[in-house]
């Protein structure tokens, strides 16, 4: 998916939304290109250290802080994996704002992708991801 900057809230709704509910999830960094400026103001405002570079891993648990930390994490010029609990499916995103999902069972994408198309955010047709 090409990640919306401009519908970010929705976008991560999308992401989010599916059965069972995520209960909690972790962003892991893989290169910090610029300095994270949002990413940072969250950590802050939860009293949190900051000190945001690769390797990095954050974890936030329910919706709110889910959709805070995934918000954060889109709007800065960052390459991340997402891993929700339960373990259904990995998000990896990266500052080129492309946004892949993996899942080892085809169900997991498709809600995603519904949830996506509903939302009104369509996929990269032909798009491959090379990690």
């Amino acid at each position: 998916f090409r990640t919306a900057l401009d519908r970010l809230p929705l976008f991560v709704a999308a992401l989010l939304a599916g059965t069972p509910p995520i209960a909690s999830g972790t962003v892991t960094l893989r290169a910090v290109v610029f300095a994270p400026r949002h990413l940072t103001a969250i950590l802050q405002s939860y009293g949190l250290p900051h000190d945001l570079s690769s390797d990095v891993s954050i974890t936030a648990s329910g919706p709110e802080e889910l959709q805070s930390l995934l918000i954060g994490a889109f709007s800065d010029w960052l390459d991340f994996y997402f891993v929700p609990n339960p373990h259904r499916f990995l998000v990896y995103a990266d500052h080129d704002e492309y946004t892949t999902i993996f899942a080892p069972r085809k169900g997991a994408i498709s809600r995603i992708a519904t949830a996506m198309s509903l939302a009104g955010i369509s996929d990269v047709p032909g798009y491959t991801r090379d990690l």
